[in-house]
């Protein structure tokens, strides 16, 4: 990549070249947004998903709110219907089953198809992977809901594997 910097004041013209080397990742024509379709008959539970919705207005970064119970209860159709009732307050949508993989391995799953991995980072951790994908793949503006299904213990999900708020 190269960056031309001109600078004019005072008789005194500068003209700079920089050359960085920075990987040139591929153009994204839009953050897509790969959460399935809500059940078409889904009624009730309005006052859990207005709690979900009052958990998750923040300003603070990463909120996790965690919708626990047995399987078979609805809990997926729940944060179905959230991501469909609630599509325009998010500029992206990721949603992750982690019933047969972990966190890292689904992130880069995901990201991987639209996002080049510099070739210096395969060879590094999942974590660093997951941190450079993170940091290239979110919206530059607005929310992200990343909805977490099928997973065995929250406890277990590293903080250190989720988006960080960008400043």
């Amino acid at each position: 990549m190269k960056i031309n910097i001109e600078q004019d004041g005072n008789d005194n013209n500068q003209n700079n070249t920089f050359n960085l080397n920075i990987p040139e990742t591929k153009e994204l024509q839009a953050v897509p947004i790969n959460v399935g379709k809500s059940t078409v008959n889904f009624v009730g539970r309005e006052d859990e998903l207005t709690l979900i919705h009052q958990k998750l207005q923040t300003e603070q970064g990463v909120i996790v709110c965690a919708v626990e119970g047995l399987g078979g209860i609805g809990k997926t159709a729940l944060a179905l219907e959230y991501a469909k009732r609630y599509q325009q307050e998010y500029a992206a949508q990721y949603w992750l089953s982690l019933r047969l993989s972990g966190l890292a391995e689904e992130i880069v799953k995901l990201a991987g198809p639209y996002l080049s991995l510099p070739e210096i980072l395969k060879k590094e951790s999942l974590e660093k992977q997951v941190d450079w994908y993170w940091q290239n793949w979110l919206p530059q503006q607005g929310k992200l809901l990343l909805i977490l299904d099928d997973v065995p213990n929250i406890d277990r999900i590293p903080d250190r594997m989720l988006p960080k708020k960008r400043f």
